[in-house]
């Protein structure tokens, strides 16, 4: 929200009825060009009835390639990736997500360090292409985060 603001932006929140019950008209009704929502959402929302809607940010969940392939032609897709007690956006894909193949990658991290690190021990990272968890290193978080 602040980025948006700083540069001009509006940020648009629907009523709950309209978050419930008529998302779409919502999106219409307010000028909507920018979505940053679950792919989920995304996926129930109709491309064509929402012209103005150029950037969509899929986040909050894993992207599902149907929905890339709803918005594509229409919009620029990206995938975010966040812990929430940490950003907004931790990570974003640095270009349009135009195939499957992409669906998986987190993207670049954004003001932060993004390792992959062992499961069993946060101090190995593990190799390129290996399986193990996000560690999001960055100065937006306490060092002694309450667990």
């Amino acid at each position: 929200m602040y980025t948006t603001l700083c540069r001009g932006g509006c940020v648009c929140i629907p009523s709950e009825d309209q978050r419930l019950n008529q998302l779409e008209q919502a999106t219409l009704d307010m000028g909507v060009n920018f979505l940053s929502l679950t792919s989920t959402v995304a996926g129930l929302l109709s491309p064509a009835r929402l012209p103005a809607v150029k950037t969509v940010i899929l986040m909050g969940e894993p992207v599902k390639p149907a929905v890339v392939d709803l918005w594509k032609e229409q919009a620029t897709v990206l995938e975010s990736y966040a812990p929430s007690e940490c950003s907004i956006y931790a990570t974003c894909s640095p270009r349009s997500m135009t195939n499957h193949k992409q669906v998986p990658v987190l993207g670049v991290p954004l003001a932060s360090c993004f390792w992959v690190v062992d499961t069993s021990d946060y101090n190995r990272l593990c190799p390129i292409g290996a399986p193990g968890m996000g560690h999001n290193q960055t100065c937006t978080l306490e060092k002694k985060h309450p667990r």
